[in-house]
């Protein structure tokens, strides 16, 4: 029993979390940063920890700290690149630092802004750029709040389709939150078509958690792991499952996540699969892996 509990807990949470430290207003140095990183995939319950998250302005200097900090037969550190200035100038720089940098890093990812009013506004051309910095990149692009999310998801799934590479959409959840039932209908507009996606928030609780000065929330790791299964197993509108917020819920077992004692997992899967859902980005890594270790223990 404790063998398939471990290995249901792998594949649900192993390279879950991506650590977006250097996406804080008041940021670590990418010394700092790239430190915590490390020290963070040595620790016990470091197998959950998946990318390092970079701002493409940074990854030079990225490169030049990698160089002199990674040790020969280490692991290689996976990154996930935040387009926040030119796409294109953006895309070069980065192509630069894969090559430079492959094996002992890659840029696994990409997250690309959404640009324009219209939801498929700029969506091929960012898909392009993406797709120029190496063949297996997969290319993000931003679902806007409020837009016609799945408008903006079939033309990220068609730029993909053509340009025969991966091609998927991150959903931004720190400055303006999208409430339950759009992040929901978000989602599953992902799931349908297997569209791989990633959520970047601030913080990041083991279970949703109601922000009441914000009549918002923080949507908890198991939520967004269930809603994703939730929705591909083609169970109801998805929008409670993302606000329960009691830690008694959800629980890792050996069939995998389940709510309320009753088992939420993909039709005919063998294992607890969170395909589409790719990682869930928060600026707080540590604080979530300590919450998500304690809550190994206690399953």
């Amino acid at each position: 029993m404790a063998l398939l509990i471990a290995d249901a807990r792998r594949s649900l949470l192993a390279g879950l979390i991506d650590d977006a430290a250097l996406l804080r207003l008041s940021p670590p140095t990418v010394e700092q940063a790239v430190d915590a990183y490390l020290r963070l995939r040595a620790t016990e319950d470091g197998w959950m920890v998946g990318r390092l998250v970079v701002p493409a302005s940074q990854l030079e200097q990225l490169a030049r700290v990698l160089v002199g900090t990674l040790r020969s037969g280490a692991p290689s550190v996976p990154i996930a690149a935040v387009f926040d200035g030119d796409i294109a100038a953006g895309a070069s720089i980065a192509a630069a630092v894969h090559t430079m940098l492959d094996p002992a890093a890659r840029i696994e990812c990409v997250l690309l802004p959404h640009r324009g009013s219209e939801p498929v506004d700029g969506v091929f051309d960012a898909v392009a750029a993406g797709n120029g910095i190496h063949h297996g990149v997969l290319s993000m692009v931003a679902v806007p709040v409020g837009a016609p999310h799945d408008k903006t998801i079939e033309a990220i799934s068609a730029a993909g389709a053509e340009a025969l590479r991966p091609a998927g959409a991150w959903i931004d959840l720190r400055s303006a939150p999208f409430d339950p039932d759009a992040l929901s209908a978000t989602i599953r507009s992902c799931v349908g078509p297997a569209v791989p996606f990633t959520v970047l928030v601030d913080q990041l609780p083991v279970v949703t958690q109601t922000d009441s000065p914000k009549c918002g929330y923080r949507y908890g790791v198991l939520n967004l792991l269930a809603a994703t299964l939730h929705d591909h197993s083609g169970g109801p509108d998805a929008t409670g499952v993302l606000v329960d917020n009691s830690p008694r819920t959800y629980r890792i077992e050996f069939e995998g996540l389940t709510r309320n004692g009753v088992r939420i997992r993909l039709p005919g899967s063998v294992a607890a699969d969170r395909s589409p859902l790719v990682s869930l980005t928060t600026l707080g890594a540590a604080h979530t892996i300590e919450a998500l270790g304690a809550l190994n223990e206690a399953s």
